[in-house]
C-alpha cells in the first residue's frame, strides 16, 4: 500500500511541476505582450426611464443614429452607432437617477461654440468646473462642457481633434 501511495504522490508532484512550468511560460508571454493592446473599447450602456425621450435626446441633441438590435426578450433596448465600431446602448428600466455622480460619457465635436448653440436652442443648460454656463480649458488645450441627459447622466462634449 505504501508503494502505491508513493507512486501516486510522485505522479501528482510531476504533474504539478509541469503545470507550474506551463503557467510560468504563459505568464512570461503575457508580460512580453501587454494585454491592453488587444482590448478595444466597444460600447457604453445606460439604464433610462423613458426610452422614447432618451432616444430623441441622443438622436436630436448628440446626433447619433440607431442601429438594429438583436432580440432581448422583454427588455426594451435601443442601440446607437458612433464612429468606428463604438456603440451606445440604452436599456429601459432606470427607477431613480437623482445626482448620478461623475459617471459620464464624452463626445468630441469640431466646435464647442456651435454645439453650445444647439444646447441653447434645446433649452439645455451646461456647466464647467467654474459653474453653470462655463467652458473648461484642460491642460492639453481641449475645451469641454458638461450637461445632463433626460435621466441625469452627465455628458461631456469637448473639441478634442
Amino acid at each position: 500500500m505504501k508503494k502505491k501511495t508513493v507512486i501516486l504522490y510522485i505522479t501528482i508532484l510531476g504533474w504539478l511541476v509541469q503545470s507550474n512550468a506551463a503557467f510560468s511560460q504563459t505568464a512570461q508571454k503575457e508580460k512580453a505582450e501587454p494585454i491592453h493592446e488587444n482590448i478595444v473599447f466597444n460600447h457604453v450602456a445606460f439604464f433610462v426611464r423613458d426610452m422614447q425621450k432618451s432616444v430623441a435626446f441622443y438622436k436630436n441633441i448628440i446626433g447619433l443614429d440607431t442601429i438594429p438590435v438583436p432580440p432581448h426578450g422583454n427588455t426594451i433596448v435601443t442601440w446607437f452607432k458612433m464612429n468606428g465600431n463604438l456603440q451606445l446602448h440604452l436599456v429601459e428600466g432606470l427607477k431613480d437617477s437623482s445626482r448620478i455622480p461623475f459617471n459620464h460619457i464624452a463626445f468630441s465635436v469640431p466646435s464647442i461654440g456651435v454645439f453650445i448653440l444647439k444646447l441653447n436652442k434645446a433649452n439645455i443648460s451646461f456647466f464647467g468646473a467654474k459653474g453653470k454656463g462655463t467652458i473648461d480649458l484642460r491642460g492639453d488645450g481641449v475645451h469641454q462642457i458638461y450637461f445632463r441627459d433626460p435621466d441625469g447622466y452627465e455628458i461631456e462634449v469637448n473639441d478634442m481633434k
